[in-house]
């Protein structure tokens, strides 16, 4: 999993870890990754020639409809939406 990728990616426990990054961003990993992905997919969105299908292969996403699924419940519009706004 991401998490366990983190962990060893960092040298720190899974508590520290946890308490480091909630500390810092007010959220778990798993979220702080999420959030991440999705502000790179804005830009991607945005400023790229890029297909959605491409941007979520390019974010690890293994299908494309968890990336769309996911950026519209944290973004409100569909990636397709966002693409043209």
């Amino acid at each position: 999993t991401k998490m366990l990728e983190l962990v060893k990616l960092s040298g720190f426990s899974r508590a520290t870890l946890y308490r480091n990054c909630h500390d810092l961003y007010g959220l778990a990993p798993a979220q702080r990754l999420r959030e991440l992905r999705m502000e790179k997919a804005k830009f991607l969105l945005l400023y790229t020639p890029l297909s959605i299908t491409q941007i979520a292969a390019y974010l690890g996403y293994l299908r494309v409809h968890e990336f769309s699924r996911e950026f519209t419940c944290l973004m409100g519009l569909t990636p397709s939406q966002f693409k043209i706004v």
